[in-house]
């Protein structure tokens, strides 16, 4: 093909590419007239002939005719190889064309010659200076490839730049090999060498090398630059200015050292770690005498007190006082001569004196053939955590004590930290056995393990939760509802959550009782309402009856009053049933006395006898001697008791086994109790909440009005009592019945009796009632039996009565509540009038079973009926007041 220009002593061979044979013979004869030089010519006669002699020789020069046929020198440029070790082309020309030459020279000819007037000495000059400055290429070419080679197997970036704006002028291939970029971009873009530096080193980077040409000083930096692929390289520069050809160039050669960055940042961080550690860590020399400390971190200083200058050199020894334990120490220098790791926990001092717990490790470092070099300790203050360690198996002493009370604690993963052996009993488990059961096997059911997880997601956010959960026992697969109480500690970075439980069902039960309670006093209230309401009219029902019952009647009419009369007493039993029943929220209104309760238990037991005999009941009393006395009235319990005994013998009359009544009195925490067991059919548990509600009765309609068990609780509530039941369907029943010891009693207020003497002087009678229809049978009533009276519908009106007569009365019957002024007031007015006028009072009222009406007949200490009220016992309550206050001095 081409090959290098002629060497010394050789002959420079020339390709003539030329279709005209004669110029071809005249340009042979001009070279062969040269003289101190020898030329070896091959002849062309065609382009297409030229292009193959050239690929298939080695030239060191071509001749071209412009004209080759249907082809010219341009053509013949175009196609010829482009390669440094092409040789030169000298255009021959016959035309006389500057234009043309021009063109062909940019094409790639050195050189041109015009035929006409060519000699051998313009034709030998020209081609020796081609050939000449062809052979200068192909050295620098030479020597720059070897210097290429020479960087490229350095594997280092060689570059050069101009000085002033930063644009790099070359670029070494490691370039492209190193950051990915092809070597073009680093030569075109301007800022492309800036632009790919990182972000955090551009600015001061691109100054420094500014410096470097400004000041031209040489500098060394490194540096960060993204590679194609988002690689972070980090280059080391070193830059200089240098002079080239005359020109300043600033160049500079960039090493790769993030591998030495990597492990030079791996070394920062190690000694910033260990610097930064709490923990105290010593390296020893056990090549030196007395194997003595080399190297001490900050962790040791903080934890002793003791300088790096003060321990280094020195045996550890220094850190053992009096408390340190020989055998700890003794173990320590056995593992050292067999280069053995130890950890242990001794007592050591610190610089001031101060104790402390060092949790020592201690590992012997070894070089790579396995010889010991160093040993390595790591010391960690545990003098906290054992204090805690310790505080924590008090605390656990302590928890063990709890009877009532499970404790447990777990980890947030639900793995067992402590459970006390209460919460092994509670949940029928061994807590002393090693694995315990797991929290899942405590959730009966997905909505338990839906609280559970709701506890602990409270427990995270808040802090604690109560409240009441179902869980599991395992000893018999059963379901119980414990009261909880659950929170959250951190202990070392880690979250614990404690539990206290206890077993729920006392408090179940008494909240039960509570809220019976609370519906009782709800009902109560309205039963207390509507008896009020009722009495009035009853008390007019049953006046009139009698009254009219005492004058001349035919048989019939008389026996049609009296089913008046015995209807209306019927219905006057049921208010009063009411009233008693309303008394369950009130205050105690009736007489108490000092009574012995199994007194009551053999009256009661008395008057039954004959019922229960015929019923075939067996009865028995386990009656304890010696019992506290309580208060009580003495009617009420008797009819507690005989509410209790009579559903007993009713409930085993319909059972078809033994029928056995069995009651027993005992002392009880706050008193007494009374038990009484039947082996009737049982109450059926979904009834237990209802029996004691007003109205409620499970027998058939006509048998009861459902008011019996309501009265028993509302008559022991009123005595500060508590009632219990518990029933098995088939098995019978046992009401239990607690009463409170004797205490301070109420004065009885003695209960108005009828006087079976004849009736003295008439009194004069003041009736003062709202009710008008009352008040008429009371004056009526009044009249009939020879006494005046007058009437009033209020108690400012009765006042007015009272100022304008002057006789005055000796009888003031009045309703306790009334529109305008009541009965209360009333009382009050006629206690200001000092007169004695006060104690001639007698209150009739329909609500006598309210608080408010109790409390204020037991402040007026004045004689009360309860409406409806009978004629005759009316009568008798007006004249024993009357007659009484004529006989006062």
């Amino acid at each position: 093909m081409t090959g290098p220009a002629a060497a010394p002593g050789h002959p420079i061979r020339v390709l003539l590419v030329e279709d005209d044979e004669d110029d071809f013979v005249i340009t042979r004869g001009l070279l062969s007239d040269v003289s101190g030089a020898a030329f070896e010519l091959v002849w062309a006669a065609t382009c297409a002939e030229g292009l193959r002699t050239l690929a298939g020789g080695e030239f060191d020069v071509v001749l071209l005719d412009y004209r080759l046929g249907r082809h010219t020198a341009l053509d013949f440029l175009g196609r010829m190889p482009l390669a440094e070790t092409t040789p030169p082309v000298i255009l021959l020309t016959g035309r006389d064309d500057t234009g043309t030459d021009v063109v062909a020279m940019r094409a790639g000819a050195v050189d041109y010659l015009a035929k006409a007037g060519l000699n051998a000495t313009m034709l030998e000059r020209s081609i020796r200076y081609a050939v000449e400055r062809h052979g200068a290429q192909l050295a620098r070419y030479s020597a720059e490839r070897k210097f290429e080679m020479l960087l490229e197997s350095v594997g280092a970036i060689v570059w050069q730049g101009d000085p002033d704006t930063l644009q790099f002028t070359y670029v070494s291939q490691e370039a492209e090999v190193l950051l990915g970029y092809p070597l073009e971009m680093w030569t075109r873009d301007p800022g492309f060498w800036s632009g790919h530096i990182h972000e955090d080193d551009r600015a001061w980077a691109v100054a420094l090398c500014r410096e470097a040409a400004r000041n031209n000083v040489p500098r060394t930096c490194d540096y960060r630059m993204i590679a194609a692929d988002g690689r972070t390289v980090w280059l080391r520069d070193i830059v200089k200015v240098v002079n080239v050809g005359g020109r300043r160039e600033l160049a500079g050669v960039m090493v790769d050292v993030t591998q030495a960055k990597s492990v030079e940042q791996d070394l920062r961080l190690r000694d910033r770690a260990i610097a930064a550690v709490d923990e105290g860590i010593i390296i020893t020399d056990p090549h030196q005498p007395d194997d003595p400390i080399v190297y001490v971190n900050p962790g040791f200083e903080r934890m002793t007190g003791y300088r790096a200058a003060e321990v280094v050199g020195t045996n550890c020894r220094f850190l053992q006082g009096p408390g340190t334990d020989p055998a700890a120490v003794a173990g320590i220098g056995r593992a050292l001569r067999a280069a053995e790791p130890i950890r242990t926990e001794l007592l050591n001092y610190r610089s001031d004196g101060t104790p402390f717990w060092n949790r020592l490790s201690i590992t012997p470092i070894q070089d790579e053939m396995g010889s010991l070099t160093h040993f390595v300790g790591v010391q960690r203050d545990v003098t906290d955590e054992r204090s805690r360690e310790q505080k924590m198996h008090l605390l656990a002493s302590a928890l063990e004590g709890l009877n009532e009370q499970g404790v447990s604690i777990v980890t947030a993963e639900g793995d067992w930290v402590f459970s006390n052996r209460t919460h092994g009993r509670l949940l029928g488990y061994d807590a002393s056995a090693d694995p315990a059961p797991t929290v899942d096997a405590f959730l009966p059911d997905d909505d338990a393990r839906r609280e559970f997880e709701h506890m602990l997601a409270t427990v995270r956010n808040t802090g604690s939760w109560s409240g009441r959960v179902r869980r599991r026992r395992l000893s018999d697969d059963a379901i119980i509802v414990l009261d909880t109480f659950a929170g959250g500690v951190e202990d070392q970075g880690r979250t614990l959550f404690f539990t206290i439980i206890q077993d729920a069902s006392e408090a179940i039960a008494h909240e039960r009782h509570l809220r019976r309670a609370e519906r009782l006093a709800g009902i109560g209230t309205l039963v207390a309402g509507v008896a009020h309401e009722l009495n009035n009219p009853l008390s007019a029902v049953l006046g009139f009856a009698q009254m009219l019952l005492l004058d001349a009647r035919s048989e019939s009419e008389r026996d049609d009053l009296r089913t008046i009369i015995r209807e209306a007493e019927r219905m006057a039993n049921i208010v009063s049933d009411l009233r008693a029943v309303a008394r369950d929220t009130q205050e105690e209104t009736g007489t108490r006395e000092p009574i012995d309760l199994n007194d009551v238990v053999r009256h009661v037991l008395k008057t039954r006898a004959y019922s229960l005999t015929t019923r075939n009941v067996e009865t028995s009393e386990d009656l304890a001697q010696g019992l506290p006395i309580v208060s009580a009235d003495r009617g009420q319990l008797e009819q507690v008791l005989l509410n209790l005994v009579v559903n007993a013998e009713q409930a085993m009359g319909d059972s078809g086994g033994e029928r056995r009544l069995a009651v027993r009195t005992r002392p009880a925490p706050k008193g007494v109790s009374v038990e009484i067991t039947d082996t009737g059919t049982g109450i059926p548990g979904h009834y237990l909440d209802r029996i004691f509600d007003p109205f409620f009765t499970t027998k058939a309609p006509g048998q009861g009005t459902g008011l019996g068990l309501s009265l028993v609780h509302s008559i022991v509530t009123e005595h500060g009592g508590e009632i219990r039941v518990d029933s098995e369907v088939g098995r019978g029943t046992t009401f239990r019945i607690d009463l409170p010891a004797s205490a301070a009693a109420p004065a009885p207020v003695p209960a108005p009796a009828r006087s079976d003497e004849p009736p003295g002087a008439p009194l004069r009678v003041l009736v003062v009632d709202d009710e008008d229809p009352v008040r008429r049978v009371l004056v009526r009533i009044l009249r009939r039996r020879g006494h005046h009276a007058d009437e009033a519908a209020e108690g400012g009106q009765a006042l007015q009565i009272l100022e304008s007569d002057e006789r005055g009365y000796d009888v003031i019957v009045s309703d306790l509540r009334m529109p305008g002024l009541d009965g209360e007031e009333l009382l009050k007015r006629l206690q200001a009038r000092g007169d004695g006028l006060e104690r001639r009072v007698l209150f009739l009222t329909g609500d006598i079973a309210s608080a408010q009406a109790a409390r204020t007949l037991a402040e007026a200490r004045v004689p009360a009926l309860a409406k409806p009220v009978s004629a005759a016992e009316f009568l008798a309550a007006v004249e024993k007041i009357g007659y009484a206050a004529g006989s006062d001095p």
